[in-house]
């Protein structure tokens, strides 16, 4: 049986994990919508995402090989509870209201900008080269 690693290396698996992501955060979204907490929508979806890929990095680490008591998946094992309990930490808070409200409206075109300044930036590093592309970008 391959790992969950193996098969994310394929392209179904890539396709598979990226669908299920954004399947779940788009049904996330719309029961979200349909409360009264609609107005902490992005409170809440954000740590729901990070929850989410924090649970495919996990997945993961179950593939690496075990060597001894402390193998190469017990430090990113760590990092993801701590950042899953962080997440669940956000997620109560915006579940309950104490976080800030999400603004009403935002800056679309400063947004799409950048968009097009990273999608221009990586295409430069394959011109130009990673060093040159940076320097160029920041």
């Amino acid at each position: 049986m391959e790992s969950f690693g193996e098969f994310l290396n394929t392209r179904n698996g890539f396709y598979v994990a990226v669908g299920s992501f954004v399947v779940s955060i788009l049904i996330f979204a719309f029961i979200i919508s349909k409360t009264k907490r609609r107005e902490y929508l992005g409170r809440i979806l954000i740590p729901i995402a990070f929850i989410e890929l924090s649970t495919i990095f996990f997945l993961i680490t179950i593939g690496f090989p075990h060597k001894g008591e402390v193998g190469p998946s017990t430090v990113p094992r760590l990092w993801i509870a701590v950042l899953i309990a962080l997440n669940l930490y956000l997620l109560i808070r915006g579940i309950m209201g104490k976080e800030e409200k999400d603004p009403e409206t935002g800056r679309v075109d400063t947004v799409l900008l950048f968009v097009v300044l990273v999608i221009l930036y990586l295409i430069a590093i394959q011109i130009l080269g990673y060093f040159i592309s940076s320097f160029i970008f920041v």
